[in-house]
This record gives structure tokens, sequence and C-alpha cells, in this order.
């Protein structure tokens, strides 16, 4: 009887395995590849979920709400089913993004997901090459994701403890346009969660934006997608209202980083959030606010079903940005 509860969980490790080796893969190959921000779609790495940032982007190993659909796909198969979440973010320079996302059940372990998600440039002043003017122009991205996610239960032979896994992936439809250019692109995620029979710590593995451009600009060679290894882990202090969790990535494009990220749930319905993230770290501007880029710190608020949670990201002279998430169930 056990063997065979064992046997639904047990099956998807090779799939951690073969997820594992894509991030051993990415990570060295990924380091001489391209240089910072030679990716294409840079988008897709702006964070978009509000309680993530907050916890510094470490959310691989948690993702236990709606943002794993950015985060990591397998955490979708843990969700309740019916939720809906809508996040707001004035980026830097004013520039803003959003992004939506809603689960429904499909059949009792799989869930499904749909995401959408933008980016806004603004306008711009152009000029002719003579120096004449000419009407402003506009930038933006999109992508929207359709998302599967499927958990598996198994109980060790020795105890009655019972531990979980899920599995998940998503397919991205991604645009970019810039004046009266386009380019698109496909994209794939993929990822593996595995909760402890302890039910206090989680472990993950997702590799996110892995695709090909479709339509580069005009006439242009096709560009790279911003592929990304990450590995999480997240824990609940038995005892105490304090969860941790740590993030270790690497992408096409950027340096090794990693994500470290706490939540302190002590006064209830008021959840309290700091975060440190390496890349953010990595701001040089030569001035003393360098020290704080990459800190980040954060609230949530809970009612009923509706969860309001808020990140403040600092990012040294560049500026600061601010993300709003609404998140309800049905």
């Amino acid at each position: 009887m056990n063997a065979k509860r064992n046997q639904g969980q047990y099956r998807f490790f090779p799939v951690a395995l073969l997820l594992g080796v894509a991030a051993v893969w990415l990570f060295p190959h990924g380091a001489c590849a391209a240089g910072a921000g030679e990716a294409a779609y840079a988008f897709l790495k702006v964070g978009t979920d509000a309680r993530a940032e907050a916890m510094g982007g470490a959310y691989a190993g948690l993702a236990d709400g709606l943002g794993a659909l950015t985060y990591n796909p397998a955490g979708l198969g843990f969700l309740a089913p019916k939720q809906f979440m809508a996040t707001y973010n004035n980026w830097l320079t004013d520039i803003q993004s959003g992004f939506v996302a809603g689960t429904w059940r499909l059949g009792e372990n799989d869930r499904i997901g749909v995401a959408a998600q933008y980016l806004d440039y603004g306008n711009f002043r152009a000029a002719r090459s003579d120096g004449s003017s000419r009407p402003d122009f506009g930038a933006s991205d999109f992508a929207l994701a359709l998302s599967w996610g499927r958990s598996f239960s198994g109980q060790d032979d020795r105890s009655e403890a019972v531990s979980q896994s899920s599995v998940g992936g998503s397919v991205r439809l991604i645009s970019e346009s810039i004046d009266n250019q386009s380019s698109w692109a496909l994209a794939f995620d993929a990822g593996f969660l595995y909760r402890f029979s302890d039910e206090h710590t989680q472990a993950g593995i997702a590799v996110r934006n892995a695709g090909f451009q479709m339509k580069a600009f005009g006439e242009g060679a096709k560009d790279k997608l911003p592929i990304t290894g990450v590995a999480g882990f997240s824990h609940q202090l038995r005892g105490t209202p304090v969860l941790f969790a740590v993030d270790v990535m690497k992408s096409y494009d950027s340096k090794f980083g990693a994500a470290f990220g706490s939540e302190i749930s002590a006064v209830k319905p008021l959840l309290l959030r700091v975060g440190y993230n390496t890349l953010g770290g990595q701001i040089d501007t030569g001035t003393n606010s360098d020290k704080l880029a990459g800190l980040s710190f954060g609230a949530g608020f809970t009612m009923n079903r509706v969860t309001i949670d808020y990140a403040f990201g600092l990012m040294s002279k560049l500026g600061s940005t601010h993300r709003f998430t609404l998140h309800t169930g049905f």
C-alpha cells in the first residue's frame, strides 16, 4: 500500500534531476555567453509578486502563491483552486508594469493557471538624422502565459509522516514593440517543488525563460532570451512566527546571484518582510547609496480571503521600486 503511495511521488524525482542538470549546465555556459543585459526581453526578470520581492525575490523554494507562475510553476500544484492576483509595479524612472493571474482546478491534483504581464516604458522624444523633429514614440513589453501544476503525496514506510512534491511548467508568448517595430518570442518554464514531511520545509528548482525568438526587430539578428536557472529553500521555524527563504540563481546574461528573505507573522493579520538580493547589490554608481542597493522591505495585510502586499526596493541612485499586489480566493 505504502509502496504504491510513494510511487506517484518518487517517479518524478528524475524530473527534478533533469532540471538540476539543466541549471548546472546553464551556470558555466551562461557565465561566458553574454554580458550583462545582452539578452532580450529583460522585463521577464522583473519581479511580479510584492510578497516575493519584499523577501528579496527568494521564492523558488516557497512558491505558495500565484506568484509561483513566474518564479517556480511547480508551486501551482499546491495552490487552492480559483485564485486571482494582480500586481502594479512603479519601476525605475517611472516605468510602469503590471501582472495579473488566475488559477483553476483541473482534476483532483492538477491546477491550470493563466497570467499576463506588461511593462510600459512611456513615450520618448524622437528626432531625424538632420536634427528635425518627428512624432514621439513609445516602447512596451507584453507576455501571456499558460501554466500547469500537479501535486503528489507519499507516506514514509516507517512513520505516518507524509511528504509531498509537485511539478509544473509554463509556456509564454512574448512581444516587444518600439515605435512601429515589434519582435516575438516563445519561452518555457519548468519546476519541481518538494515539501518535506516536517511540514515546515520546502525545496525547489526551476528553469525559467528557456526558448527562442521567433521574429526579430526589422531584419536584425535574433536575440537570446534571459534563460535563468534557480534553486531555492524555505523553512518555517518550528514554534515561531518566522519564515525564511534562500534562492541561488544564474541567468544567461548576469553573474551568479543569491536572494535572502524573511517573513514575520507575529502580529496577525499584519505580515512584515525583509530581503536582500545580491544582484541588486552589484549596482555600482560610485556613491554611498550603493551600500543599500539590493535591500527590500515590505508588509502584508490579510482580511478574510483578501491579502494586500506591498514591497519597497532600493536600487542605489537608479531609484527605488514600489510594488502592490492584491490576492484573493473564491
